[in-house]
């Protein structure tokens, strides 16, 4: 997934939204990058990530990619679900660095017993903290 914008209108100013999750991911093994990721709705995550080894890297959560237009997610910006493991959020260099801003809820939250060998690196956040749910 390459540069999409989602919940988000082509001239960067005005909010879509959409009515649950942004994107939904049930899959294994996939490259999210680049996209902007906005205005979830009904308390829902701007990503919700059910799949093992995916990358998700270089995306802005929450804003533009000038990071001055609060476009928030209604839920966290990314949940990793139950059966979500060995994921990667992020990478060692900045341009893989995922901006995760405005969220009404956590930036990047994890839930159930089952998920685990998530790595969460470089992160650049604006109030917003990272929280583990059991």
């Amino acid at each position: 997934m390459f540069s999409n914008w989602t919940g988000h209108a082509m001239n960067e100013v005005n909010p879509i939204g959409n009515s649950s999750a942004g994107i939904l991911l049930a899959s294994d093994s996939n490259l999210v990058t680049n996209n902007i990721i906005a205005n979830s709705g009904s308390e829902e995550a701007g990503l919700w990530l059910e799949g093992d080894f995916n990358i998700v890297q270089s995306n802005y959560f929450g804003t533009d990619f000038t990071e001055t237009f609060d476009h928030g997610n209604n839920g966290a910006a990314i949940v990793i679900t139950a059966n979500g493991s060995n994921n990667l959020i992020g990478g060692n260099d900045s341009v893989q660095t995922n901006i995760i801003a405005n969220s009404m809820a956590d930036g990047i939250a994890t839930f159930g017993g089952y998920n685990h060998g998530n790595s969460f690196l470089r992160k650049i956040k604006k109030n917003l903290r990272i929280l583990e749910k059991d």
